[in-house]
């Protein structure tokens, strides 16, 4: 289990951090690149996972990685890449959604604990899913039961903004479970929005998650604007003809299927 501070507890270390997102098509490439222009002023560097990293050859202080999707309907769970890529350079990474807009001013430095600090529901995992999501449910339970969890005691951890420090190597358990997690349900076609994913991973690593005073601080000066505000109206990944969505799906339920039946063992422990 991760020794945290308090949240009103001061955390004395500078440590530099980076920012990563997911940009996946044209509409979030171009959001992508806006936030990438407010961020050059705080030199503070933007590590993107995207299917066209070119777009981003004039963007400076942008590290554009090709990405190829994994999660099979929505791409919300391929965030984890971008998140992946980020915690091999970087101490500290600030995942945000790329229509998000910088509002205030940006610490050169953060000061937090290793593990994981996002904004978290009241209610917990079980309750949040009871009451929305009351359909996948059972499934969850499954999950939980596999991954030795306890619904009852998981949060539900807000995908929006996400501020993960190197934890001796538990970051890396956490990006493996959540790929874990979205595979599994996945294949069962139960899909879900990310904060879920994100709350059974970092329980399982022993994460306690909650709002440090940095992530609050920076919370207060970005904001998520949702897709609508860059011209999307349905949910994204979507967009293309029938035939290829469905081929695409199928291949990456496939994938999903071998990466399941090959996964290592211990992180059913």
């Amino acid at each position: 289990m991760v020794q945290h501070l308090s949240e009103a507890g001061s955390y004395d270390e500078n440590v530099p951090y980076c920012f990563c997102m997911l940009a996946f098509g044209a509409p979030y490439r171009l959001a992508a690149k806006e936030f990438s222009q407010q961020l050059q002023k705080y030199g503070v560097e933007l590590i993107v996972a995207t299917d066209q990293p070119d777009d981003f050859a004039d963007s400076p202080g942008v590290v554009a990685i090709k990405f190829h999707r994994r999660s099979i309907l929505y791409p919300y769970n391929d965030k984890r890449f971008a998140l992946a890529a980020a915690l091999e350079h970087y101490e500290c990474a600030v995942l945000v959604d790329a229509d998000s807009t910088i509002e205030g001013e940006l610490p050169k430095y953060l000061h937090v604990p290793p593990g994981m600090y996002a904004a978290v529901a009241y209610k917990s995992l079980e309750e949040t899913l009871n009451l929305y999501y009351a359909h996948n449910f059972k499934a969850w339970q499954k999950l939980a039961g596999r991954f030795k969890i306890d619904l009852k005691k998981t949060q539900w951890v807000s995908e929006n903004l996400v501020i993960v420090r190197r934890d001796q190597g538990r970051e890396k358990d956490f990006l493996e479970l959540w790929a874990v997690a979205d595979r599994w349900l996945g294949i069962r076609r139960k899909f879900q929005v990310d904060a879920a994913y994100i709350g059974v991973a970092a329980a399982k690593v022993g994460w306690k998650v909650y709002r440090h005073d940095d992530f609050k601080k920076m919370r207060a000066n970005i904001s998520h604007n949702g897709h609508k505000s860059i011209g999307i109206q349905g949910r994204a990944g979507q967009s293309g003809n029938a035939i290829s969505k469905r081929f695409n799906f199928y291949r990456r339920w496939l994938l999903a299927v071998l990466c399941t039946l090959y996964q290592p063992q211990k992180y059913w422990l």
